[in-house]
């Protein structure tokens, strides 16, 4: 069994890739680092120090989707049989790989499906692990069983780092839906493997460290929440891809109606609390309208 890990890049900060790559490398077969286009050439220099890295430079900036996407064919040509993705900014703890694994290997021997095991993280500013996360027609819930093999809970949502999939599942299910970009890549292709009949999971630990990359603030909106902060252009494609999923026929109309109160939610929270509301507020807005028209791929400014 031959694993490999993928890697996206964009601009990132070297000593957290640094870190992701000396905790990765002796936990897998292989690594692909599929560059971004970033804007120094320092992700190529330092790659060249570890011997299991095949890099990928792309010319220009095609998006998480299509990133993914060319690291799944390079680790199927080298001949992977299973992946793990991670994030630029994200530290594996000591045996994740080997317990993602196990676990999965349990689940189809136990006559499971699964699409992908996902690792909970742990936020590298405060120390707090996240949830395991199902959703309703209302709002996302935490959950904690029922436990599966006594560490695994089947979940509706993984982020992208720290998921294992078999190539196989991956080839069945399809590839990224590159149109989108970034954001709600991972959340599309679950809720696509989950209609196809295929279930995600959670493992309980061990752990990924991970830098959430955005300003988050503790703020009571209903009941006490910590609420991220984006730049105000990651509000166009978080609106534009939730309706270009929302239009797919295979996606659980559970999970429709609950995003479609989630950004009622999100917008009046950002239009009252966000010192920059009024540019997020007119990149919602183009999102919605490209989303409704279904306008995919980078966002252009002209």
């Amino acid at each position: 069994m031959t694993i490999f890990a993928v890697i996206v890049t964009f601009n990132p900060q070297m000593r957290y890739f640094e870190r992701l790559l000396t905790s990765i490398c002796s936990q897998v077969d292989g690594i692909v680092v599929v560059d971004n286009a970033s804007n120094s050439g320092l992700v190529g220099q330092i790659v060249k120090g570890y011997e299991s890295v095949v890099f990928v430079a792309l010319d220009e900036n095609l998006g998480i989707a299509a990133a993914l996407n060319i690291g799944f064919d390079y680790a199927i040509s080298l001949g992977a049989d299973y992946v793990i993705t991670l994030d630029q900014d994200s530290v594996l703890e000591t045996n994740l790989v080997k317990s993602l694994l196990s676990a999965y290997l349990e689940l189809i021997h136990m006559g499971y499906n699964p699409s992908v095991v996902g690792s909970r993280y742990r936020d590298i500013s405060n120390g707090e692990i996240s949830d395991n996360l199902k959703f309703t027609y209302f709002r996302t819930r935490p959950v904690h069983d029922p436990l599966v093999l006594g560490r695994l809970v089947p979940v509706d949502f993984v982020i992208t780092s720290g998921s294992f999939l078999s190539l196989e599942v991956y080839n069945q299910v399809g590839p990224m839906r590159e149109e989108l970009f970034i954001d709600h890549v991972d959340t599309e292709w679950v809720l696509r493997a989950s209609h196809a009949g295929f279930q995600s999971y959670s493992l309980q630990s061990p752990c990924i460290n991970h830098s959430l990359g955005e300003f988050r603030k503790r703020v009571w909106f209903g009941r006490w929440r910590n609420i991220p902060f984006h730049k105000p252009f990651r509000y166009y494609y978080i609106f534009r891809n939730a309706i270009l999923v929302m239009k797919q026929e295979n996606i659980s109309k559970k999970w429709k109606i609950m995003e479609t109160q989630r950004m009622i939610k999100m917008a009046i929270f950002m239009c009252i609390m966000s010192p920059e509301r009024l540019a997020i507020l007119r990149y919602m807005m183009k999102g919605v309208v490209h989303g409704l028209r279904g306008i995919g791929g980078k966002l252009r400014e002209n």
